[in-house]
């Protein structure tokens, strides 16, 4: 039902800066995201509901990217989005470390704020937000716990793990 991989030390995390490629991706992690990758190095929850990418080293066989989600994770990459009110591209503070299973909307932290942020569609349109990586993860962890039985199987198989949009929530996301 989960897997947790073994976490980075601190020759990992400098490795995973070292190895991310992008102009707006910061010299320190969020606080709340390294934290998370010195106890894991990335979680598969809940059958592949949640995959949060860990990090890979790139360039060695040993490490090579056996599936998209680890291809991602091995490149960790900044976002770049074209403006859809303008034909330039606009770049952003914000990096994908993970996606829902169920439709692999991506998930991102805003490097300045450390907010994690779901999107949706080509024009990446931010449909929730937490405040912090350990608010994201307690909230969906806990969230997730009551789509699935004590034996891992899912109670509704057709009601969909992705959560329902800020904006589509009766209480607006508050």
């Amino acid at each position: 039902l989960h897997e947790m991989y073994p976490p980075l030390d601190d020759a990992g995390i400098a490795a995973m800066l070292g190895d991310m490629k992008g102009p707006h991706i910061p010299a320190r992690l969020a606080p709340s995201y390294e934290e998370f990758l010195r106890l894991a190095n990335g979680l598969w929850l809940f059958g592949g509901a949640l995959d949060l990418w860990g990090f890979q080293p790139s360039g060695s066989p040993e490490t090579a990217p056996t599936d998209l989600g680890s291809l991602f994770a091995s490149l960790a990459f900044d976002h770049i989005q074209v403006d859809p009110d303008s034909t330039e591209f606009s770049s952003g503070d914000a990096f994908y470390f993970g996606w829902y299973g169920d439709n692999r909307s991506p998930v991102r932290i805003i490097s300045s704020s450390g907010a994690v942020e779901r999107t949706v569609g080509p024009w990446l349109e931010v449909q929730n937000q937490w405040p912090s990586f350990d608010v994201f993860l307690e909230q969906e962890v806990d969230r997730l716990a009551t789509l699935f039985d004590t034996e891992g199987l899912r109670l509704h198989p057709t009601t969909a793990s992705v959560p329902l949009s800020d904006w589509a929530r009766p209480d607006g996301g508050a």
